[in-house]
């Protein structure tokens, strides 16, 4: 009699699962409906192959993390090399619960890397701290400053200037729309990233790369539910903002 291979013993499940280390977290984490649930996960485990909204989520999950070498014919059929950590996600991984952040003066700096923490409250980032190669920020006018912080873009509102999921330098001390400009903020306690105009006494509208498709106004009463995170200064490998 052959018996049916357990879900958690197929090469698949352990692949994925070998994938999900790499990437430091859990399943329930990887889930993101709609686009994948906890059922396809089962689902793709099961039949010992991954759908490919699965696909997608594990290469852009991996291209945030730092997993090189993920490949589709790896996690489903063993072919190819093994994905691993790249040299710039173990430097983030070691700097994990680390208490040595940024100095009064800036960010730390050790062995040309510069130690920036995340922005506290709008980071869904495991780490506290990430470690950045000092040559990507020479053009970030402000970038040094103690106030700054880092930031994974979580959103496509601003795709062709800010991509989502590249690393932002965000100014805390500006805590308030005094010009215009990009800012990291909450509205009904959902992090987002726009280009902030002001359009007169008590007025403000929140624009996207598509002005009038992504736009939206705040005025009066609903500006108390607005709560500005920083100003966005630039963005990793780029110039200032």
């Amino acid at each position: 009699m052959v018996y049916p291979q357990r879900q958690h013993d197929h090469p698949v499940a352990v692949r994925f699962e070998r994938m999900l280390e790499l990437l430091r977290m859990r399943r329930a984490e990887f889930a993101s409906p709609p686009h994948v649930s906890q059922q396809n996960i089962n689902t793709w485990l099961r039949r010992g192959k991954i759908g490919a909204a699965g696909i997608a989520r594990l290469r852009e999950l991996a291209e945030q993390r730092g997993v090189a070498e993920f490949s589709e014919d790896w996690i489903n059929h063993g072919l190819g090399p093994e994905p691993t950590l790249s040299p710039f996600a173990a430097d983030v991984i070691s700097a994990q619960g680390s208490s040595e952040g940024a100095t009064q003066n800036g960010p730390r700096v050790s062995r040309g890397y510069l130690r920036f923490e995340y922005l506290e409250g709008y980071s869904k980032e495991l780490a506290r701290f990430v470690d950045i190669p000092q040559i990507l920020t020479v053009s970030i006018s402000g970038a040094l400053q103690a106030s700054v912080r880092v930031l994974v873009n979580p959103s496509d509102a601003l795709t062709g200037v800010i991509e989502r999921g590249e690393l932002l330098f965000v100014d805390t001390s500006v805590r308030s729309v005094e010009s215009d400009g990009i800012y990291a903020y909450k509205l009904a306690e959902i992090a987002q990233v726009r280009r902030f105009l002001i359009r007169g006494k008590g007025m403000l509208r929140l624009v996207g790369t598509h002005a009038y498709e992504d736009s939206l106004e705040l005025a009066g009463s609903e500006l108390d539910d607005l709560e500005i995170g920083g100003r966005v200064v630039g963005r990793v490998g780029g110039s200032s903002i």
